[in-house]
């Protein structure tokens, strides 16, 4: 389009408007005007003119531009084209290996299953091979220990097995030799204990006995200062397998102690399981080399004085864990202990059973006595008090003497109710050091004192037999009853008069004979029956021994 055209013919479109107006208005002024104006109208074409050629060129530029886009992006969707193909393929291929995958993966699975299984299995067998070996280990160390003898044990062991046997094997008038021989026996074992261990000579040994599952274990851990965060082996089954000595240290330790002499320290995660499982696994009764263990470690309270000792169940447990030797073992430690806790579970039955009394009136009863009610905690209080009253009521019925009957919780550590005395009471009256040297002593030497008052028994019941005898020769002298044709009329006239020993020894006078020589071998034989000299020979004998057992236990450790 023209612009300057237009722009005239508007112009002219505009004059003729205005002719009209020319007469009104001044002709040369309209003209300048519109001159001006036509001036300005092609000043802005000309402006008009050159903006566009400029929007011109710039839009063949961006056309230019635009035509290279296209004919780029026309290349590149052609190799999209191509890529997008390669894409499917290589998709097609990533589905075919996904497949693989998730075949390889599930198999990777099974076999993830499989070594895990493998792994429990191999941590079992390893387990199983760190126990054997530990026992091996523990086996091994055990026969390995030397004696180390103290020479007080020596002296009492060659004033024992030599002296005193040698001198019970002469006489053979004591009737209650086997007894004497294992009260000795006892003092032996006691005496080389406190040898062999210095801290048991002043302790108070308590020894913590009752049936099966009753809480002896979790009672003693009780005592134990929480800070050490140590107990004693405690399950359902039957756990303690030997007996073990629980005393006061500034340090935790567990010692084991030989039968051959000796110690050796054993490793706590072992000593855990140190149960009737562990002695049946070995084979062999591990009692037999390692009598009984001993723990080191530090009370919640001042009991420095005190000694547990923490035994076996003395009653078979349903399902035979625990061993025969239970009850024997459990009578041997109540014959080394200075006082006795009895324990009961009141989950059980809450009572004191007949086979708990049987045991108590034939290996406690010399004993001082607490009884807990232990597991307190698993029953109202109002069924605590009647337990307590119903096991007094039992106990003072058999004549059984208690200090105390506590109701106790070894979870909460606490007392629940109490008869008599309370248990802490009870515990801080024993704590104080023991006179084992003087109890031994004692022992010993009323072993020697029933000896020396049997032979004095014996003396003076042969003094009155020999006097009988005196009397019953002189009265036979006397009747003539050694004449061989007087013996038939004698005897019949003497059956009825005779009695007793006299009678005994007229019947003798006359079997298998009838000659007078026989009749006065039959006296000095009964004579030589009835002689003292041999037993005060004896009395002598066991003085002596009393006076070296005496002065041996004098000896200081």
């Amino acid at each position: 389009m023209n612009t300057q055209a237009t722009y005239r013919q508007r112009a002219v479109a505009w004059l003729k408007l205005l002719a009209p107006w020319w007469r009104v208005f001044r002709r040369d002024t309209a003209i300048k005007e519109l001159q001006v104006i036509l001036e300005s109208a092609e000043y802005d074409v000309q402006a008009a003119r050159t903006v566009f050629e400029v929007e011109y060129n710039r839009h063949n530029g961006t056309k230019t531009k635009f035509q290279d886009t296209c004919r780029r992006l026309e290349a590149e969707q052609t190799q999209h084209g191509v890529t997008l193909d390669r894409l499917n393929t290589v998709l097609s291929w990533f589905k075919i290996e996904q497949n693989l995958h998730n075949g390889t993966k599930m198999k990777f699975q099974d076999m993830c299953r499989r070594l895990k299984s493998e792994q429990a299995q191999h941590g079992t067998t390893r387990a199983q091979l760190k126990t054997v070996l530990s026992r091996m280990e523990l086996i091994s160390s055990i026969l390995g220990t030397t004696n180390e003898e103290h020479s007080k044990c020596a002296d009492f062991r060659k004033l024992f097995r030599e002296d005193f046997l040698s001198f019970a094997n002469k006489e053979s008038f004591y009737e209650r030799k086997a007894e004497a021989i294992l009260r000795m026996q006892a003092v032996e074992e006691e005496l080389r204990l406190l040898g062999r261990v210095p801290l048991f000579r002043k302790k108070t040994i308590v020894a913590v006995a009752g049936g099966f599952s009753s809480g002896k274990s979790s009672l003693i851990s009780s005592f134990f200062d929480p800070r050490f965060k140590v107990s004693l082996p405690i399950a359902m089954e039957p756990v303690t397998a030997i007996p073990t000595y629980i005393a006061h240290s500034e340090k935790t330790a567990v010692i084991g102690f030989p039968a051959h002499g000796g110690s050796v320290e054993i490793d706590p995660e072992l000593f855990a399981l140190m149960r009737h499982e562990f002695l049946k696994a070995l084979g062999f009764d591990l009692r037999r080399i390692l009598p009984f263990i001993m723990l080191e470690t530090a009370w919640r309270k001042q009991w420095e004085s005190l000694c547990f000792i923490d035994t076996p169940g003395y009653n078979p447990a349903k399902g035979g864990g625990s061993t025969a030797a239970d009850d024997t073992t459990t009578a041997d430690a109540l014959r080394q202990a200075d006082a006795l806790l009895w324990v009961l579970g009141i989950d059980a039955n809450g009572e004191i059973s007949s086979d708990d009394l049987e045991f108590l009136r034939d290996h406690g009863s010399n004993l001082p006595l607490a009884v807990v009610v232990n597991k307190a905690d698993s029953r109202p209080r109002s069924q605590v008090r009647e337990v307590l009253e119903q096991i007094r009521d039992t106990l003072d019925a058999n004549c059984i003497e208690y200090r105390s009957i506590s109701a106790y919780s070894s979870v909460q550590g606490q007392e629940y109710d109490y008869e008599g005395e309370p248990l802490d009471e009870v515990l801080g009256s024993w704590n104080k050091p023991s006179q084992r040297d003087k109890r031994l002593c004692d022992e010993a030497i009323s072993v020697l004192d029933a000896y020396i008052e049997a032979f004095k028994n014996k003396i003076e019941t042969n003094k009155i037999h020999k006097k009988e005898l005196h009397s019953l020769k002189l009265d036979l002298d006397e009747l003539g009853l050694f004449d061989e044709e007087e013996k038939s009329s004698v005897n019949k006239s003497n059956e009825s008069s005779q009695s007793g020993v006299c009678s005994w020894l007229v019947r003798k006078f006359w079997e298998g004979g009838t000659a007078k020589e026989r009749a006065l071998e039959r006296l000095q034989q009964l004579d030589a029956l009835f002689t003292v000299e041999k037993i005060e020979a004896h009395i002598k004998e066991a003085e002596r021994l009393r006076k070296n057992m005496e002065q041996l236990f004098a000896k200081e450790w």
